[in-house]
């Protein structure tokens, strides 16, 4: 790994107590993260945090920054209580450093929301996702890609505490922000129309949502071809609504098809 090979010779010549070491520590760590092995990311994650408030001491944006990346080491691990104590000494500094109204401290909210979701509690995590929107549309405006991602965040939440009702709203709103900014044929579009599906199938209109999981199926297919976990995922959504109208057989086929998908 390249970062590792230009730490080890710059460890020997300047030793570990300066930014390029903690940098190169969170890239190592980056690095591991992008390869879904969050508990080597941690590992890096606090070398560089160590270095940074050697460096820097609690109150700097690099510190905030490394409690944030490493929340979401710890999240993705399991531990969501202890996510939600990084993300909230990242907030407590960014909102010293630079007021409420910043994109790092709605970044910290969106977290804290992430996180509260996972240890189940979606409707605390639901008010910190609009804290997070309030801050995002006064800096951005309401057509913004993290504007849309939030709301896709708060509906994900509204649809996990039942509110189904709510959660079709706010995905309609990330769908429509995406499709502008994107056009049809994208990712996060597919993402949106599959959030928006799952969302209707919550409030039993299992039909609607079937129409919603063939729109993003089609645009995975465009961009995937047939083997593909999203593809598979896809499927796997169509033969749950086949199976909220009873028709098995349909959710069968489906079920095949989400099979043969998976690479």
């Amino acid at each position: 790994m390249f970062h590792g090979k230009s730490l080890a010779i710059y460890l020997q010549v300047n030793g570990e107590t300066n930014s390029f070491v903690s940098d190169s520590y969170e890239k190592i760590a980056i690095g591991w993260q992008t390869l879904g092995d969050a508990r080597r990311a941690l590992v890096f994650f606090e070398k560089s945090l160590a270095i940074r408030l050697t460096l820097y001491g609690e109150k700097h944006r690099e510190v905030a920054s490394s409690y944030r990346s490493i929340g979401a080491a710890v999240k993705a691990l399991g531990d969501s209580p202890k996510a939600i104590e990084y993300h909230e000494k990242s907030l407590a500094i960014s909102r010293e450093l630079f007021g409420e109204e910043n994109d790092d401290v709605a970044g910290s909210y969106n977290n804290i929301g992430l996180a509260l979701k996972a240890a189940g509690e979606p409707r605390q995590a639901i008010a910190y996702y609009e804290k997070a929107i309030a801050i995002l549309t006064k800096l951005h405006g309401e057509e913004h890609p993290v504007v849309a991602g939030s709301y896709n965040n708060i509906g994900n939440a509204f649809e996990t505490a039942g509110y189904s009702e709510q959660a079709i709203e706010y995905h309609k709103k990330a769908l429509a922000i995406f499709k502008k900014l994107y056009g049809e044929r994208h990712p996060v579009v597919a993402n949106s129309y599959n959030n928006l599906g799952s969302a209707f199938d919550a409030s039993g209109e299992a039909k609607q949502a079937i129409a919603l999981f063939k729109k993003s199926l089609a645009i995975w297919l465009d961009i995937y071809g047939e083997k593909h976990p999203y593809i598979a995922v896809s499927y796997k959504h169509l033969a749950n609504s086949h199976m909220l109208l009873g028709d098995m057989k349909k959710a069968m086929s489906y079920l095949a098809k989400a099979k043969a998908a998976w690479p």
